[in-house]
């Protein structure tokens, strides 16, 4: 039977962020199957994506702001959230996919409930999932909570996670996959995207004095910048060739001076 609503389905709702993704949503959704409940927040999709979120028994609610770029990631998280009905959470991308490891590890962890939310470890890919990427170092990120602890996102780009003081996370290594299509490696798609994302980070900034503005402008950009060229002499030496693509972490370098340049923006209104 298609669909959601199996028998054994995993106790958890998974929530995914989506405009104009039919194109990759597919491959997201197919890789979520085996949960309770699955929820698709779209920002108004004209190519189909909310077409074929329904097709396979998704839930399909509007975003906040329709048509319009996401300015803040966390809002939309939480109301995603907010609309879960089973006793887990986890949250995926619409270009993202979760692996047949993850979907074990989160069934254990929901049956044994050791800890009330889990770091997840996420790869890199590239787009088909032929493919592992190798980064200088493993990342993880809290992406299973409760849905009852009082767990919320925060920061309005690059959200994250933040369970309430005294909650103790678990770890769990079965990964989910962020793929790199052209698009993700291509300046002129990157551009844009890139200067959407690093307005709505400024734009919640507000500067207390001329070392707060210093650390904006020019520190932490250098900050990043220093770790993104290391990155790119050290992980090739690492990794040799599964190593992440060089023209990543070069990106990452535009994404630092663009941070540089909306703090000055920001400085001079």
């Amino acid at each position: 039977m298609l669909g959601f609503l199996a028998m054994e389905k995993i106790p958890c709702t998974i929530g995914i962020l989506a405009y104009n993704n039919a194109h990759n949503l597919a491959r997201a959704l197919k890789s979520v199957q085996d949960f309770a409940e699955v929820i698709v927040a779209d920002g108004g999709s004209t190519d189909g994506t909310q077409e074929a979120a329904r097709a396979v028994g998704a839930r399909v609610m509007e975003q906040s702001q329709q048509g319009r770029p996401i300015a803040d990631f966390a809002l939309e998280r939480n109301r995603l959230l907010d609309a879960a009905t089973q006793k887990w959470f986890f949250y995926v991308d619409a270009d993202e996919a979760m692996s047949k490891e993850l979907r074990d590890d989160i069934r254990r962890a929901t049956q044994q409930s050791e800890y009330s939310a889990y770091r997840v470890r996420y790869l890199k890919t590239n787009a088909d999932i032929s493919k592992i990427y190798r980064t200088f170092r493993e990342y993880y990120q809290i992406r299973l909570t409760r849905t009852n602890i009082g767990a919320r996102f925060i920061k309005p780009v690059h959200e994250r996670i933040k369970v309430p003081d005294g909650v103790n996370a678990g770890q769990i290594e079965g990964p989910w996959y962020v793929p790199l299509d052209a698009d993700d490696l291509s300046f002129s798609i990157f551009f844009p995207k890139a200067w959407q994302r690093t307005g709505a980070t400024l734009a919640a900034w507000h500067p207390k004095g001329i070392g707060d503005s210093l650390r904006a402008v020019l520190l932490e950009p250098a900050t990043l910048t220093g770790k993104s060229l290391f990155k790119m002499l050290a992980t090739p030496l690492k990794h040799g060739r599964s190593a992440i693509p060089f023209k990543y972490e070069l990106l990452r370098v535009l994404y630092a001076c663009m941070l540089s340049v909306r703090a000055v923006q920001r400085l001079v209104r």
